[in-house]
């Protein structure tokens, strides 16, 4: 079964994910990321290769085609390890 599918009861809505948390959740690369609101994506943190770097990668209802994020759980508060998001004009998100 599809894990988009199978998972369809655990997943945050978008409507209800906030600009900048970070989601415990699963994807084919990470289960944990963070939500940018302003790009509507949400960011983690990748390895291919012997190399790490930020990736990003769509919501759940955004693609039906391609890997997206299912976040599940709010883990801000308990996350300490920050993945900076693109700078915007404007934002007051700390990177």
């Amino acid at each position: 079964m599809d894990p988009v599918e199978q998972n369809k009861d655990r997943r945050i809505p978008k409507r209800f994910l906030e600009h900048g948390h970070y989601y415990a959740g699963m994807c084919r690369n990470a289960s944990l990321a963070r939500w940018d609101a302003t790009t509507e994506q949400f960011f983690h943190w990748r390895v291919k290769f012997g190399r790490r770097f930020i990736e990003s990668i769509k919501c759940f209802e955004d693609d039906e085609q391609y890997d997206v994020f299912l976040p599940f759980v709010d883990i801000t508060e308990d996350f300490n390890s920050p993945i900076a998001l693109p700078e915007a004009e404007g934002s007051d998100l700390p990177q």
